[in-house]
């Protein structure tokens, strides 16, 4: 394992723009391609395999995209927007198979856990199961009153990660289809954020701009919490194979973190080629050894090892 925190620091390699509002989110599939979705309802498709900066529109939406995700047959595209809708992509042949509504406001995260289901978990308070094949609502869990930002599983383990606007982390049985357990007040305002580093280990991080490390082997115990940014922390991700977690900003700034101490790494500011605005998501691709980042500014920046 290379281990950047001993030997480099990530610099910006390359730039995408063509969106004409903020990018919320963006998600990559097996073969190269990176997808994005933002404010003006766009969903766009971008190489890293080639050095052009040229995205291709997939497909757009009237309202406002906030989630995206590739689905493992490698050729589908899922979008969520504000209100509660669902986008189903044919990739190959560039066209919107069906416009699904799910949620009765804006969808903010989707993972795949099968095959055959999906989920989405939205500003309602749901989380809503998929079926892929038939591309339709299956059912729907109520979690809680103020909304859900995120979804964390660990590998194909039971237990689904929600993390909600009433401030908790709602620990949601796959298997059972119930609530086993809520981490209460995890963060003093909304968490936005969920890592699970390890089998034993959850990285989270909220409005209150602190990111938070919890042993969750037994009942949960938080380990350390950082005053980690300035404002909202938007996203967290795990930088395997070079020993970081990234963390991304409303304070437009990402941040480089140790896996095993969260020791501050490397700060990536405007000073150093970063983000004029809020940094909304970030994805990292180690098969091209990149980290890259959304914003409010437009523009996805892909950084690379010095």
């Amino acid at each position: 394992m290379i281990h950047m925190k001993d030997t480099q620091r990530m610099i910006l390699y390359r730039e995408f723009r063509g969106h004409i509002g903020s990018v919320y989110s963006i998600a990559s599939d097996n073969s190269g391609y990176l997808y994005s979705v933002g404010g003006d309802g766009w969903i766009v498709q971008w190489d890293l395999n080639t050095a052009s900066a040229n995205g291709y529109l997939l497909a757009k939406s009237d309202a406002k995209l906030f989630s995206v995700c590739v689905l493992n047959d490698n050729n589908t595209l899922v979008a969520g927007d504000m209100t509660g809708f669902l986008f189903w992509i044919d990739i190959s042949r560039k066209e919107i198979l069906s416009v699904i509504k799910g949620h009765q406001s804006s969808v903010f995260d989707i993972i795949q856990i099968s095959e055959n289901q999906l989920i989405t978990a939205a500003k309602d308070g749901y989380i809503c199961y998929w079926d892929i094949p038939k591309r339709h609502p299956v059912q729907s869990y109520r979690i809680n009153h103020k909304g859900l930002r995120c979804i964390e599983r660990f590998q194909s383990e039971d237990i689904l990660y929600l993390g909600g606007s009433d401030n908790h982390i709602h620990m949601f049985s796959n298997e059972h289809l119930h609530v086993t357990g809520t981490i209460d007040n995890a963060h003093s305002n909304s968490v936005f954020t969920i890592l699970k580093l390890d089998e034993t280990t959850l990285i989270t991080g909220g409005r209150d701009a602190h990111m938070n490390e919890w042993d969750i082997t037994d009942s949960p115990v938080l380990l350390q919490s950082l005053p980690a940014h300035w404002y909202t922390i938007n996203s967290i991700i795990n930088m395997t194979g070079i020993g970081l977690i990234a963390s991304g900003s409303r304070d437009k700034t990402i941040r480089l973190w140790d896996d095993n101490t969260l020791q501050a790494i490397q700060k990536i500011d405007v000073q150093n080629g970063g983000h004029i605005n809020s940094v909304n998501k970030l994805l990292w691709s180690e098969k091209h050894q990149l980290l890259i980042s959304a914003s409010d500014d437009r523009t996805i920046r892909l950084w690379s090892l010095k």
